[in-house]
């Protein structure tokens, strides 16, 4: 993995961002972010990420969208309130399959200037009517490359 030393590598490997505030109510009893919160910050940019290439409005049109199979994290730097995360998220289309594709994650605390955590998770998609794996849709397909690219 290159090293993320600079805001500027860490939007240049994750195109997909979004701001969140570290809360208060998010720390835990050793005054740092507990790791709980670090899978919210992923799921929230996966969402984000989700709705810039249409996978939502193509769930909701054919009740056929991402699930999430798998997850994990690894915990860099303790983040501590008050703080400003950048939490960002990419897919990597070259080993993206038929009916999944990983998702790695990123998270950077301004105040500290650096890496804080990094994760990933699989994703596959479903079909929520037939309660099984879907091929994933051409028109999503084209739109994460194009969100990668």
């Amino acid at each position: 993995m290159k090293k993320l030393s600079s805001i500027e590598d860490f939007k240049q490997k994750y195109r997909v961002t979004i701001d969140l505030p570290v809360a208060w109510g998010e720390m835990d009893l050793f005054h740092h972010v507990n790791n709980i919160f670090y899978f919210r910050y992923f799921e929230s940019v996966r969402m984000h990420y989700m709705g810039l290439i249409g996978a939502l409005d193509y769930l909701k049109q054919h009740n056929v969208g991402p699930i999430l199979a798998a997850t994990d994290c690894k915990f860099i730097t303790p983040v501590t309130w008050p703080d400003d995360l950048i939490v960002g998220a990419r897919i990597d289309i070259e080993s993206m399959g038929d009916d999944r594709f990983e998702m790695s994650y990123g998270v950077w605390s301004k105040k500290q200037s650096k890496l804080a955590a990094v994760g990933s998770s699989m994703i596959v998609y479903y079909d929520y009517n037939g309660l099984t794996k879907a091929k994933i849709p051409t028109e999503l397909r084209q739109s994460i490359n194009n969100q990668e690219s």
